[in-house]
């Protein structure tokens, strides 16, 4: 499911008259927003500071993502949250079988993003509330990894509400002062900022595909005890290195004397240098 993403910087009349898209743009009827959080917590901590402890728990399709509610300055607010990214990037089918198809080809092949399944219910209830919204307020942490579920939140949401209106929020904690100055500064999320990540991804799903098909294939038969797949990460194998390096200056280690000068019992509470005590 791929869908348009806005770039549009949004003005402080168009925030106020619901985004002058889906509907509710005349004044005649409260505008909806739909706020996204990262987290849980940040979500309750959202409403509760936007409506000054006075907001309601409203109906979730997601057991760990409540949904609150609240007004906000004229406005109806619907506040969520989802649990880290929605979606997966996946090869299709044709490419499961690691005897016949070619590990080069794995280079090119088509990617595809899907929800997880674990994150079905958060899907459903994003739609369900994307439904009834005109706005969509996204507050993920503000960085790229956060950038990027802005935008897998936008794919679901505008998958069921195209016309609706999206901003990002900004924020650098969670008090009362910088909540409010980012929702009364919205701006349009970063696409720039959300593409970095999906290079990543896709870099970190083709190398790891392709060298753990290759290092298990090739490896198998060659040890006694290998695992059933050996696998290979971008991340994972530098991580791998510095425990490897660690056990080993551990299993190298060599006992040496050291001496301290001084009251012996004020070493416990002073820096031990070696052949130093002050």
């Amino acid at each position: 499911m791929q869908t348009e993403r806005q770039t549009h910087t949004y003005t402080h009349a168009e925030r106020e008259r619901g985004g002058g898209r889906g509907g509710e743009g005349t004044g005649r009827v409260m505008p909806t927003w739909l706020n996204v959080a990262e987290k849980p917590s940040v979500a309750k901590e959202l409403s509760l500071v936007l409506s000054n402890g006075t907001c309601r728990m409203g109906n979730s399709l997601s057991r760990f993502n409540p949904v609150f509610e609240f007004d906000f300055e004229g406005k109806q607010m619907l506040c969520t949250s989802v649990a880290g990214h929605l979606m997966n990037d996946e090869f299709p089918p044709e490419t499961r079988s690691w005897q016949n198809y070619p590990l080069v080809n794995l280079f090119t092949a088509s990617i595809t993003k899907h929800v997880k399944p674990e994150m079905e219910p958060v899907k459903k209830n994003l739609e369900a509330l994307g439904r009834r919204s005109s706005n969509l307020v996204l507050w993920m942490d503000c960085d790229r990894e956060g950038e990027n579920i802005c935008f897998e939140v936008m794919q679901v949401v505008q998958g069921v509400n195209r016309s609706i209106s999206i901003f990002r929020a900004h924020f650098s904690a969670l008090t009362r002062r910088d909540l409010l100055s980012a929702v009364r500064g919205l701006k349009a999320p970063n696409k720039a900022l959300s593409d970095a990540v999906e290079a990543r991804q896709e870099i970190d799903l083709r190398i790891g595909a392709v060298f753990s098909r290759f290092q298990t294939i090739k490896f198998r038969d060659a040890f006694s005890g290998m695992p059933r797949v050996l696998s290979f990460g971008p991340c994972q194998i530098p991580t791998l290195g510095f425990v490897v390096r660690r056990h080993r200056e551990r299993e190298g280690f060599v006992q040496e004397d050291f001496f301290y000068f001084g009251d012996a019992s004020r070493t416990n509470c002073l820096p031990r240098l070696p052949g130093v005590c002050i």
